[in-house]
């Protein structure tokens, strides 16, 4: 159940699946009709055939069926296992087209002509679909000697095209809603943080000013009380000395408001990743973010939204990951994200515009970034947390 559930949650690859099964069954229902009477004993019925025929014909389109299977269930995984499999499909589909003289096992072709958008560009896509119909075009005309061979082929290959056609155009479809559903978590995530930021230094600048301004006003306030103090005498001396405590009760009400706002200047990153993370298409993402972390540096929060948000783009065209786990925690005065998928991608680390840009944003803070996969994708950045540090 679990396979199934994890096929439907991809919209075309759940498509592909209802199609190509719906397909392999009626090729199946035909092609037995075809090799064996209704009601008859086995395959005993039908003379035309020998019996290693016709068990070969069974058994090409059983194993035709289990290679669809498992060409969707590893769809987003590496390329030469996916062309590996459907060249097995074609393989057994034409072994099947010789095998039996019926127009039910060309329907196959068209199962594979709606997998070869996960394999190849377009050109070469139409290339696939021509090169498969004037292999089909040739075993009618000079193997089975049939006529109207042309009128057959023709209605084959468009089948074929129109399959391949619906099916990229749908995938390119769905991709690009993807891509603008990612580039608008951005834009949530960036303008969240840019938020907090003008927060943030908005709350400094109050905390200046009032220190600035009221508070030196206070304490000038309080150093001519306690002059006049000195030079009173009397009731007015008595007058002077309840301004002056007054006036130094004041000042440290302002110094701790100062303080107190000071405080508060945390910027809170996690609700920023949140609205990064939170429902990404095709990859389950998990965020765990120590309790303790304090970021009040505006520059470190961007760089770990941005490597956050360049990880996940990497994860999702490169590595075809369906998982992924984001840690952040902090020792003493490092901070060290985490970022670990279960991708399979090429065991050779290439950093690429991406990763390159992402190294050199944490070096302008004199930080670290370090690349492995030796199981799945894993990114480790420290950052150095300047501010309390």
């Amino acid at each position: 159940m679990k396979i199934f559930s994890k096929i439907w949650q991809n919209h075309t690859v759940g498509a592909l699946f209802l199609i190509g099964a719906l397909l392999w069954i009626v090729v199946g229902t035909g092609v037995w009709g075809e090799v064996s009477k209704w009601g008859g004993v086995g395959y005993a019925s039908n003379y035309y055939y020998s019996v290693g025929v016709r068990i070969a014909i069974p058994a090409s389109l059983a194993l035709f069926g289990l290679t669809f299977f498992a060409f969707v269930i590893v769809h987003n995984q590496k390329k030469k296992l996916r062309i590996f499999l459907v060249i097995v499909e074609t393989f057994l589909t034409f072994s099947l087209i010789i095998l039996l003289n019926s127009n039910f096992p060309p329907l196959l072709l068209i199962i594979i002509s709606a997998q070869i958008p996960y394999l190849f560009r377009i050109q070469w896509g139409f290339i696939c679909i021509l090169i498969a119909s004037a292999a089909f075009y040739l075993i009618l005309e000079f193997y089975w000697g049939r006529s109207r061979v042309h009128i057959t082929t023709f209605f084959c290959f468009a089948f074929q095209l129109s399959t391949f056609l619906g099916n990229h155009y749908a995938k390119k479809e769905i991709k690009a809603k993807e891509n603008a559903n990612l580039l608008n978590r951005e834009l949530l995530a960036t303008q969240s943080l840019l938020s907090e930021t003008a927060r943030q230094n908005e709350r400094l600048r109050i905390a200046r000013d009032i220190h600035d301004l009221i508070g030196h006003h206070l304490t000038a306030l309080s150093i001519n009380l306690e002059i006049a103090e000195h030079l009173s005498e009397g009731k007015a001396k008595k007058q002077i000395e309840k301004a002056h405590a007054i006036s130094s009760l004041l000042l440290s009400d302002v110094r701790e408001a100062v303080s107190e706002i000071r405080s508060r200047e945390d910027i809170d990153i996690e609700a920023s990743l949140h609205l990064l993370i939170d429902e990404v298409p095709k990859l389950n993402i998990s965020l765990d973010v120590c309790q303790n972390l304090k970021i009040s540096d505006a520059r470190i929060a961007d760089i770990i939204l941005t490597s956050i948000r360049e990880s996940i783009t990497n994860s999702l065209k490169h590595s075809n990951a369906s998982d992924m786990n984001i840690t952040i925690s902090t020792l003493k005065d490092i901070i060290k994200i985490e970022i670990v998928d279960n991708g399979s991608g090429s065991k050779k680390t290439v950093f690429g515009n991406g990763l390159n840009g992402m190294k050199e944003r944490v070096e302008t803070l004199d930080g670290s970034l370090s690349v492995t996969n030796d199981n799945g994708f894993s990114i480790i950045i420290s950052l150095p947390n300047v501010a309390h540090g």
